[in-house]
Order: structure tokens, then C-alpha cells, then sequence
């Protein structure tokens, strides 16, 4: 039925305001169903761990128990959870608040009304527990053998999830008593100690007269789940932002009160560390509450999840509840109003043949590092449009015109230079880009902010002092196992990237042998195998690749994802290129007559790149799929359990269908960039055999993987945290790699799969050394070329900064602004200076009395020379 609305059941039950009365208590004791019964029973145990709630003006443990005489609840007594008794069990269910029997009214929050026909939710958090009760005696053995060793007892598992030294210390007395002796109350600790921290905290803070924080719990429809859904409330989150300096923009309309005036599009206000001075005195930009149209606040979403999860982990080390399963999932929460916007502007597919996209509400609702993913893919997204329409379909006409002549293959010639440049000025536009929306959206002060970035889960480091304080303890990174990680990881990486090229080269081997043999179908066989070949090697690189990143002890999420990322590239680049580097540069030399079936090696690389692009064309749309249905399957999968008990599964709500979604993780994000990274060296490095074919389907493929992304992060995916970011991180040295590897594979393309001798006509004493020493003259030829464009990215780079000038004055503005709030927070602590400036001789005493300074005077002190 409806929380604290008017239906029950599928029955519309009137109530007061305030006030609720459930049907079954309406009814005459004597009919209650046993289900009721049981509800009134449950709702007795929770109005003892929540006395606030009151039920038709009355504390709800003076309700009737099964026989209809007030009393007391066995810790046992059945609650209903969906349409199944499930047993109650410790003091963790008296948080419990079921689907039918266990309805709270509704709750009293100083919350904006929802427009008409809408409903309000604005829970920012959610942390998923599983439910004590259902504990079974393997799940009890198996954590006690893997986690019970050496001596560490339960209760030594949960003081190490403690981070905050007096609240650990006040905790020791209360877990002497306890008995925390086995997982199941481990669990129940757990659920406890969660709901302790957000009440004493929101207590802590709140006013009376302002927004409240939310506090929620509710079990899943199958009772294995415990969701705790947290909103902070402005009140909280603002005094959070505060301790934790958290920076927030300030408004462009204020920057009169700091006596500054600026006018023009492109002024960015400064971000600095917040204080309620400057809310009070109107200097911050405020943002529409998308719950709330009309109504605004200085912190947005992302903001509030971030402040909370700062302090959870100030207090308890939220990954390791999870490594220990103690907590299931913790995730923000979808805002239905900003999804179904974000739906029609952004993740819908007639929105195909546009780059176009709201990036600013995209970073206000994923955080920066997910907006500059965005970002990158619609910058590359239009570079390739602009080379499509310059270059690549200029060059296949102009080939088409001179078609038969001795200047066919210039416009191959030209088209490889100018590819080279375009990616030159491409990464340097993109750096520039990443510039302005890293001060833009204020994230030039990241690493000096107070707000902890996400822990890195898989971290199992060494209980060592602090190095700040050494009376706390800590997990560290232990420095020799670090090195030793360090050392293994380079060595296998290399081992690995060996083996790839063996492989590969066995297969170019095999095929090339049995063509000779006569086999017609041996290239076809050999693309099936070499196919299988990479997916096998991908699959195995990837759990190769996370024992090695784990043997690094990365400490934050943040520095996990990029070593995965780094390692995943190289593998994956060595892994799909191999093949075509060979095709481009050696089975010329060293098998000549096996490229004759596909009319020449540059018309195998042709078909090659044809299939590479409906290859990653097909898995972009694939990753709208998978998601969704491995969320489908997993709903199908507990439907039918609950149907096996006897039990009709219900509708889900919002809040516990995300817990089903994936989480869209680091290496969900590093997929991702790879589904647009690898496609782009693809037409960097080869798109001169094919130019127009190439960088289209390129095009093409940048397009769909826009709006496939965006589809599923709104859709398919949990919400993701948002995380904050600087920029696109190790992927800046993808790009970087590339433009190298550009000029040296053009150069090469030009020397190995063009008529070098055809083209040196113009020149005819350099044509015939050519022919009579082919190799030193490509050789000169090469280094010479590649050594010109090396000098042109050279000078580039020295006269194009990558910071644009406007850039540089916007943070002169910017500084002279965090200048001047500074002077009007800190004018109450200074004295009241007053001037006076007459200026007649009569208001000038002091020049009149004036005297000069003689030997004698108390004042004179002789001088040393």
C-alpha cells in the first residue's frame, strides 16, 4: 500500500493529519486475521526503538496485541513482509517497517509540498543491510574461517570498522556487554550502529525551524533486506559543508556586494570554502530543488551525498562493512523528476544525429567525472565532423578525379599530413577544453579539499599509527609489499603482452602456411581464431589485471580505477592493434602473395577496419542491453523463490529496485572509454587507406555510444556516485600516446602501402636513388618527416597554451575575489577605523606641535655610525 497515503491494501483509508489508523485495527479484535495480528505485534516492537511515531494520537505500543489485550511482543513474534510471516529477531527489527502489516503514518517533515498528482521524495542515500534473521549456519561457518583467524574475535571485527577514536572509545563498554559472538549479531550491530550515527548526528545539527533530516527503513519484499534511506536536510548538510570547507560557487548577480563589477558571458564566479556568512548575506548561487520547482537552495544533490558520505566514513569504514558483509550495497538515489528530464534532453535516441547535451545538469547530477566523459565524447564527437567534412571526403574525391594518373596517390599524401596535424591541434583544443570546466565547475582544488574521496573496497593494507596521529590506528599500504607489487606488475605485464604477440604471430604463421598449401579458407579461419584469440586473452587479462592492481594497495577508489584503466589500455591496444600493425607493415615483406585474395595488404586493412567499426557500433548498443537484463533476471530469479514459498511477489518501489541494478563501477566507466578510444586510434592510425569510410563510421560510432550511455546510466544502472574529477584522468595520456603514434604510423602507412618511387615524379634525380637504394631513401625519408612533425607539435605547444588567455584572467578575477569575501567575513574582528581629513592648520595639531627629535630627548638613542 501507500506510506502515510490514503490506501491500504488496495483500500482508501482516510486519516487525520499526523494521525493513521491501519484497516486492521478499524476492524473488531475478534476478526482480526492472524497476518493483522501479527502487524499490531510488530508495530508495539517498533514504538519502542521509534517512540516519535504515534498512531491515531496514541504511542503505538498501547496497541492491541494477537489477543486484543495490550502487552508485550515476543522477540519472535511473525511481522508480515510482503505476504509472508518472517520471524523477528533482536533489537534490529524494531526498525523494521513492512510493505502491508507495518505501515508508519505519515511523516511529519518540513518538506515543500509536491505539485498535484506528484509525490515527494527526497532521500538522498541508501545503505542496504541484510537482515540478521535471515542468517543461515553455512553463511555463520564460512565468515568464521575466513575472517575468525589468528585469535580476531567478532566483536575485534567490528572495533576495526570504527574510524573515530572517542566514538570507538565510548563504544568498548557498550560491546563488553553485547554479545557480539557470530555474524548474525554482527549484523544486528551493525544496523544499529548505522542508525545511532544518522540520529545523534541530524540531532547534533538540526533547528526546529528548518528542514529536518530523514531517517527510513523499510524491508525488502522478500524480508532479506534492511533499506536505511537517509536525507540530511539542509540544516545538516549546510553545518557539514561548513566543517568540512566544502566549496561552493559564488553567485555572478553578488559580486556588486564585494565591490566588484564584471560584466559578460564568460565570467565565472569563484568557488570557495563555504560559511553560513555568506549565505546570509545572498553571495552563494543557489539551484532549483527538482523536487521542489520554485524553491532553491545553495547545495545541490551531489553535494549532499558527498558531505554524507564524508562523515559516515569520519566515523565508520563503510568499505569494509562491505567487505565483511555487514552491509549489502550503498548507493544515492535516482531523482525520478531529474530522470525523466535528463530522459527527453539528453538519453533519448532522437537526439542521435546531435552532439548536443545539457552538460551542465549531467554534472549536477553524476558529479564532474562522469560530465567530463560526456564532455570528451561530444569535443571528439565534432573534431571527427569537422575532419569528415575537410579532409576525409575532400580527399576521396580529389583521389577519385586524379584516379589513373601519376598523382593518384597524392591525395593520400595530403590527407595523412593533415590527419597528423588535426589530432595535433585536437589534443591541444581538448586540453584547453578540460581547462575551462575544470575551473569552471570549480575542481582546480580537489586534492586540497577536506572531502575524503571514496576508499577503494579491495584495499587490504596494514593496522598501523597513523602518521598524523599515532595514537590512532589505520590501514596502510604496507611500502615493501607496495614495491613488490610495483615490481610483479611490470613484469607480467610484459610476460603478457609476449604472449600476445606470440599468439598472433602463430596465427599469421598458420595461415600464411596453409594458403600456400592451397587452402582457400585458411585467412577466413584465421580471423575466427584470431577473433576468439582476443576475447580469450581479454578475458583472462582482466583477472590478471585486478590481482596485479590489488598487489599495487591502492588505497582510494579514485587511484584503483585509473591503474585498472592504465592496464586494461595497454593490453587491450597490444591486443587489437597487434594484428593490423602486422597486416600494415610486415606481410608485405614477409608473406606478399597472402594478401592477393583481398586485393592487396591495404585492402585487407580496409575490410579490417569495415569490421572493427560494426564490431564496436553493435557492443555500444549491446551495453544498453546487458545492463537491463541482468536486472530483469535478477527480479525474475526472486520472484520465483517468493513463488516457491507460497508468496505473490508485489510491485517494486523505487528505492529497493535500484538495489537489483548494477553499479556502475570503475570498470563500467573504463569500458566505456574504451568503446571510444579504440575506435578513435583506429581512424587516426589507418583511416588513410579508407579516409570518408573510416572517420564516418568513427562518427557514427561516437554518436550511438553518446546517447547508449546515457541511456543506461539513467536506466539500466544505479545511480553513480559523484565522484569529483579534474579532468579524464590516465585517458589524457591515451591521447597524449596517440599523437605520437600518429605521426610514426602515418609516416610508416605512407612509406609501406603508397608507391613511394610514383610519388617522387617531380623529383627526378630523388626518384631514381629511390629506386636504386629504396631503403635508405625511405629510411631518410622517415626520419626526416617524422622529425618535422615532432617540430610542428613542438612550436605548437609553445605557442598555444593550455590554458586560454580568458582563463587566466577569469582566476585573476576569481582570486581578487576570495580576497574580497575574505576582508567583509573577517571586518567584525577588525577595529572601527575612522578618517578625518580637514585639512586646516587648526585640525592639523600635530604638524604645529610637532618638535625636532635632540640629543636629551627620552626618545633620542645614538646612532652606530
Amino acid at each position: 500500500g501507500e506510506v502515510g497515503g490514503a490506501q491500504v491494501n488496495d483500500a482508501p483509508v482516510p486519516h487525520a493529519a499526523g494521525t493513521y489508523v491501519p484497516p486492521a485495527l478499524e476492524a473488531a479484535p475478534t476478526a482480526h486475521a492472524e497476518g493483522q495480528a501479527n502487524g499490531a505485534a510488530a508495530l508495539a516492537a517498533a514504538s519502542r526503538a521509534l517512540p516519535s511515531l504515534v498512531w491515531n494520537g496514541a504511542p503505538a505500543k498501547e496497541l492491541p496485541d494477537a489477543g486484543g489485550v495490550p502487552g508485550e511482543v515476543s522477540p519472535t513474534s511473525p511481522v508480515r513482509v510482503g505476504r509472508e510471516p518472517v520471524p523477528i529477531a533482536d533489537s534490529h527489527v524494531r526498525l523494521l517497517r513492512s510493505r502491508t502489516a507495518l505501515i508508519p503514518g505519515p511523516p511529519e517533515l518540513d518538506e515543500p509540498e509536491a505539485p498535484e498528482g506528484q509525490k515527494l521524495r527526497v532521500f538522498n542515500y541508501v545503505i542496504v543491510f541484510p537482515m540478521p534473521s535471515s542468517t543461515t549456519a553455512e553463511e555463520e561457518e564460512s565468515f568464521r574461517k575466513q575472517h575468525c583467524v589468528n585469535g580476531t574475535t567478532h566483536r575485534d571485527l567490528i572495533m576495526l570498522l570504527i574510524e573515530h577514536a572517542g566514538v570507538k572509545e565510548r563504544l568498548e563498554a557498550e560491546l563488553h556487554i553485547c554479545s557480539v559472538n557470530s555474524l548474525r549479531s554482527m549484523r544486528a550491530a551493525a544496523i544499529e550502529m548505522f542508525q545511532s550515527l544518522f540520529e545523534s548526528l541530524f540531532a547534533s545539527y538540526e533547528d526546529e525551524n528548518a528542514r529536518k533530516a530523514k531517517i527510513f527503513t523499510f524491508a525488502s519484499e522478500d524480508g532479506d533486506e534492511l533499506f536505511m534511506c537517509v536525507s540530511p536536510g539542509d540544516v545538516v548538510s549546510e553545518a557539514l559543508a561548513d566543517i568540512g570547507e566544502y566549496r561552493l560557487q559564488l553567485d555572478q548577480q553578488s559580486l556588486e556586494k564585494l565591490g566588484i563589477r564584471l560584466t559578460g558571458k564568460h565570467v565565472v564566479p569563484a568557488y570557495v570554502k563555504y560559511d553560513r556568512f555568506q549565505k546570509i548575506r545572498g553571495l552563494l548561487r543557489t539551484h532549483e530543488r527538482p523536487e521542489a520547482p520554485g524553491q532553491f537552495s545553495v547545495l545541490r544533490k551531489v553535494d549532499r551525498v558527498r558531505l554524507l558520505y564524508d562523515e559516515i566514513t569520519d566515523y565508520l569504514n563503510l568499505a569494509g562493512f562491505e567487505r565483511l558483509g555487514l552491509v549489502r550495497h550503498s548507493y544515492p538515489v535516482h531523482d525520478t523528476v531529474v530522470i525523466r528530464r535528463l530522459l527527453e534532453s539528453w538519453g533519448n535516441w532522437h537526439h542521435v544525429a546531435s552532439l548536443s547535451q545539457p552538460i551542465e545538469e549531467v554534472r549536477d547530477y553524476f558529479g564532474e567525472k562522469i560530465a567530463f566523459y560526456f564532455l570528451f565524447i561530444e569535443a571528439l564527437g565534432r573534431a571527427e565532423l569537422v575532419l569528415l567534412l575537410a579532409l576525409a571526403i575532400p580527399a576521396v574525391l580529389a583521389k577519385a578525379v586524379l584516379s589513373g594518373g601519376d598523382f593518384e596517390e597524392v591525395p593520400q599524401v595530403v590527407y595523412s599530413c593533415l590527419l597528423i596535424m588535426w589530432f595535433m591541434f585536437f589534443a591541444k583544443w581538448w586540453r584547453r577544453v578540460q581547462a575551462v570546466y575544470c575551473n569552471r565547475w570549480g575542481m582546480e582544488f580537489i586534492n586540497s579539499d577536506e572531502i575524503k574521496e571514496p576508499v577503494n573496497p579491495r584495499f587490504k593494507g596494514k593496522l598501523s599509527p597513523s602518521p598524523l596521529d599515532e595514537n590512532k590506528l589505520e590501514l596502510q599500504p604496507d611500502k615493501r609489499k607496495r614495491f613488490f607489487g610495483a615490481i610483479v606488475s611490470t613484469v607480467v605485464q610484459g610476460a603478457f603482452m609476449a604472449l600476445i604477440v606470440t599468439a598472433v604471430s602463430l596465427n599469421q604463421y598458420y595461415a600464411a602456411v596453409s594458403d600456400a598449401r592451397g587452402d582457400t579458407m585458411a585467412f577466413q579461419i584465421a580471423a575466427v581464431m584470431l577473433t576468439v584469440q582476443i576475447k580469450i586473452f581479454d578475458f583472462l587479462w582482466t583477472k590478471v589485471a585486478t590481482f596485479l592492481t590489488d598487489l599495487e594497495q591502492r588505497v582510494t577508489l579514485l587511484a584503483y580505477d585509473q591503474s585498472m584503466a592504465r592496464k586494461i589500455f595497454l593490453m587491450k591496444f597490444v591486443n587489437t592493434f597487434y594484428s593490423f600493425f602486422y597486416v600494415a607493415f610486415f606481410q608485405k615483406v614477409l608473406d606478399p602473395k597472402s594478401c592477393e585474395q583481398a586485393g592487396g595488404c591495404e585492402a585487407l586493412l580496409r575490410n579490417n577496419l569495415f569490421i572493427v567499426y560494426l564490431t564496436y557500433i553493435t557492443f555500444g548498443l549491446m551495453d544498453m542491453v546487458t545492463p537491463v537484463a541482468t536486472f530483469k533476471v535478477r527480479v525474475w530469479l526472486e520472484a520465483r523463490e517468493m513463488r516457491k514459498r507460497g508468496v505473490e511477489p508485489t510491485k517494486l518501489s523505487l528505492l529497493e529496485e535500484q538495489a537489483k541494478m548494477n553499479t556502475y563501477t570503475g570498470d563500467e566507466c573504463t569500458n566505456d572509454y574504451l568503446q571510444i578510444a579504440l575506435p578513435m586510434y583506429f581512424f587516426v592510425l589507418f583511416s588513410m587507406v579508407s579516409p570518408a569510410f573510416s572517420v564516418g563510421l568513427a562518427a557514427i560510432a561516437v554518436a550511438t555510444q553518446l546517447r547508449a550511455d546515457a541511456w543506461k546510466l539513467l536506466v539500466a544502472y544505479r545511480r553513480a556516485f559523484p565522484d569529483m574529477s579534474d579532468g579524464i584522468g590516465v585517458w589524457n595520456d591515451v591521447i597524449a600516446f596517440l599523437e605520437f603514434l600518429s605521426i610514426v604510423v602515418n609516416v610508416l602507412l605512407m612509406l609501406t602501402q603508397l608507391d613511394f618511387v610514383k610519388l617522387l615524379t617531380l623529383a627526378p634525380s630523388l626518384q631514381a636513388e629511390a629506386r636504386e637504394r629504396p631503403v635508405i631513401v625511405k629510411s631518410l625519408s622517415f626520419f626526416v618527416l617524422v622529425s618535422t612533425f615532432m617540430f610542428c607539435r613542438t612550436i605548437l605547444n609553445l605557442l598555444v597554451p593550455d590554458e586560454p588567455s580568458r582563463l587566466k584572467l577569469g582566476k585573476a578575477r576569481q582570486e581578487l575575489q576570495r580576497t574580497r569575501l575574505f576582508e567583509q567575513q573577517t571586518a567584525e574582528d577588525k577595529a572601527q577605523v575612522v578618517l578625518r581629513a580637514i585639512g586646516t592648520d587648526q585640525s592639523c595639531r600635530v604638524a604645529e606641535e610637532a618638535r625636532p627629535l635632540l640629543a636629551g630627548d627620552p626618545m633620542f638613542e645614538e646612532p652606530m655610525v
